[in-house]
């Protein structure tokens, strides 16, 4: 479906390009004063919705859903945001449990390695006792993990802000590099 031909350099695409506040041809970004109206609404997303009330999302739209779970359709942006706030909270909170499981196995580990460099240290040179002092100061002050988020709709994650630095010179989206 075309949506508009540009009425000066006759490009035709069934996308727009909005420039400021007005729609512009996507070649030569010439303003479009008239624009076809279209029947036009989001995609639908498809979630399963736990015996829980927490969210996942299926591998596909179409995948068959497990027992117990039901299939929740949505439509609305906001309320796409919300269900996705929750399942990326929901794996912060797995992540963070994690690192918690992890820390614990550590400390133990590290306390009893450092009791034994700590020994050791006795009979080094100084200059080796000075290194094995470094190392431990640098060890404490590295940085630790944090959680970059695990979850995200690519369709929520554009907006003007960063959608330009993927489009083509004809507007379509080339994705992430």
């Amino acid at each position: 479906m075309i949506a508009y031909t540009c009425g000066v350099c006759g490009y035709e695409s069934d996308h727009l390009f909005r420039k400021g506040k007005h729609l512009v041809c996507f070649r030569c970004e010439e303003r479009l004063d008239s624009v076809p109206s279209f029947d036009w609404a989001p995609e639908t997303t498809v979630f399963w919705k736990r015996p829980d009330g927490t969210f996942t999302l299926p591998a596909n739209r179409d995948a068959k859903i497990p027992p117990e779970y039901e299939r929740v359709e949505v439509q609305a942006t906001a309320d796409k945001r919300r269900i996705v706030s929750a399942i990326d909270r929901e794996e912060r909170e797995k992540w963070e449990r994690v690192q918690v499981g992890k820390q614990r196995l550590n400390e133990a580990d590290e306390s009893a390695r450092r009791s034994a460099l700590r020994d050791r240290m006795g009979s080094m040179s100084p200059i080796t006792r000075d290194f094995a002092k470094y190392a431990m100061d640098q060890n404490n002050s590295r940085p630790r993990a944090k959680y970059t988020g695990a979850f995200y709709l690519q369709a929520l994650e554009f907006d003007a802000s960063n959608r330009e630095p993927y489009r083509g010179v004809d507007g379509l989206d080339r994705g992430r590099k």
